[in-house]
C-alpha cells in the first residue's frame, strides 16, 4: 500500500536526502560536538563565504537542525505528495532545487539589511516545498480538491492560503527572513510553471 502512495522517485529522493542529512548531522555532532557542520551545510549571511562555498545555496535546502522544523517540512511533503507527484520527476527536481537557490539568494540580500546580519544562517526545505506547491497548484488550478454544497475548493486555493499565512508572518515579523526565502520558492514555482505550461 505504501509503495502505491510513495510512487515518485524524485520526491522519494528529496525525502531520503533530507532524512539522511538530518540523521548524519546529529550523529556526527554528537560524536564530535566541536565540529561546526553548519558552516559546510547552511547558507551563511556573509556573502563572501557563500561565494567561496557556492554549494551552500543547494545544501541549505536539504539541511535541518531543529527536529520540529525537520518534521514539519517532511510532513508538508507527505501531505502534498499526491499533488506534487502528478508532475514528472525532472520537473519536481528542477522546481525544488531552483526554488531553494532563489529563496537563498533573496534571503541573502534581505539579511544584509539587519544590523546583526552576521549572526544569521538559512536552512531547511521550505523554499523548495513552496516552489513545488506553487507549481503543482497552478498545474491543477482548475481542478477541485473537494466540494461543499456545490462550492468547489480548487487546488489553487491551497496556494492562496499559504501566501496569506506567509504575508501575515511577514507583517508580524515572526520569521521575515524565512518568509522572504519562501517567497523565492513561490516566484520560482511560477517561473517554471510558465516555462512549461503557458504558450
Amino acid at each position: 500500500m505504501l509503495s502505491n502512495f510513495f510512487n515518485s522517485k524524485s520526491l522519494n529522493t528529496i525525502l531520503t536526502i533530507n532524512i539522511i542529512v538530518f540523521i548524519l548531522y546529529h550523529l556526527i555532532t554528537y560524536i564530535e560536538p566541536d565540529l561546526n557542520l553548519k558552516l559546510l551545510l547552511a547558507l551563511n549571511s556573509k556573502i563572501y563565504i557563500n561565494l567561496i562555498l557556492t554549494h551552500l545555496f543547494l545544501t541549505s535546502g536539504f539541511f535541518h537542525i531543529d527536529i520540529t522544523h525537520f518534521f514539519s517540512n517532511m510532513i508538508a511533503i507527505i501531505v502534498f505528495y499526491k499533488i506534487i507527484s502528478k508532475n514528472s520527476d525532472n520537473v519536481i527536481i528542477e522546481v525544488y532545487i531552483k526554488s531553494a537557490i532563489l529563496g537563498g539568494i533573496l534571503w541573502l540580500f534581505y539579511i544584509q539589511t539587519k544590523h546583526d546580519y552576521d549572526t544569521y544562517i538559512l536552512l531547511g526545505a521550505s523554499s523548495g516545498i513552496m516552489g513545488l506547491i506553487t507549481y503543482s497548484c497552478n498545474v491543477l488550478r482548475n481542478e477541485h480538491l473537494f466540494k461543499i454544497f456545490n462550492v468547489r475548493f480548487l487546488y489553487i486555493y491551497i496556494l492562496y492560503i499559504f501566501l496569506y499565512l506567509s504575508f501575515v508572518a511577514m507583517i508580524n515579523d515572526e520569521n521575515f527572513g524565512g518568509e522572504i526565502a519562501h517567497l523565492g520558492g513561490v516566484i520560482m514555482g511560477y517561473i517554471v510553471y510558465f516555462k512549461y505550461n503557458e504558450k
